[in-house]
């Protein structure tokens, strides 16, 4: 298993998921940069060998960035446009990114 994070608070979920260490992977990436989904994706597949199932769980919030829950009729544009890029972009960069894996 692998799992990532935008902060290294995924090394503690990494611990309270497997204890040993052995069986889950962890990294620091932010999803929203196409760069790192492609380092991210690399390194997963230099240290695993191969990706077998993808899960896009991205999206709502990112740790280490102050998050405003607010009705739509008070969201600006720019702020819609950030969360679509967090929870939907990442997703199409991380499918697209695995595709050919």
């Amino acid at each position: 298993m692998v799992i990532t994070s935008t902060t290294d608070r995924i090394y503690a979920r990494a611990r309270e998921l497997d204890a040993g260490g052995e069986g889950v992977l962890s990294f620091i990436a932010d999803l929203t940069v196409e760069t790192e989904v492609q380092r991210f994706v690399n390194s997963v597949l230099s240290r695993a060998g191969r990706i077998d199932i993808l899960v896009n769980n991205a999206g709502m919030a990112q740790s280490g960035r102050p998050t405003n829950s607010k009705p739509l009729m008070a969201t600006s544009f720019a702020e819609w446009q950030n969360q679509i890029s967090i929870t939907l972009h990442t997703a199409f960069r991380m499918t697209r990114a695995v595709m050919p894996e």
